[in-house]
């Protein structure tokens, strides 16, 4: 996701690299029924924000069984190659779903990284 011959500071690459994927990439469907609506990153507390919309299947899926949610994305970003650069700079990745339908916001996290570099059981 980040150029690597920039000579800007990382922040300002990431902002810049962030932009420019929300106006080529956004919105899209990484699957069926879920919407990756636009991406964001705050430098001033280094978090990498997605935005997610969810179809009603989805938003049901979500208000039942999003106890889950963290584990899974925990597990998805650990194994997540793309992101390499941006966990070795040890960003917060903050996932944020809503319904398309209401715009209420069905869940939210933050994952810090202590807790995506950690690889100890039940983290």
């Amino acid at each position: 996701m980040l150029c690597t011959g920039c000579k800007d500071n990382f922040d300002q690459r990431l902002a810049a690299e962030v932009a420019a994927f929300n106006q080529t990439h956004c919105p899209f469907e990484p699957s069926p029924g879920e919407r990756l609506d636009s991406t964001s990153y705050h430098s001033d507390s280094r978090t990498y924000t997605l935005w997610y919309s969810l179809d009603s299947l989805h938003e049901a899926i979500i208000k039942e069984q999003g106890h889950l949610m963290h584990k899974a994305l925990l597990e998805e970003l650990r194994n997540e190659v793309n992101h390499k650069e941006l966990k070795d700079h040890g960003v917060v990745f903050e996932y944020r779903y809503y319904s398309q339908r209401t715009r209420e916001e069905l869940y939210h996290v933050s994952l810090r990284p202590a807790e995506y570099q950690s690889r100890e059981i039940g983290q």
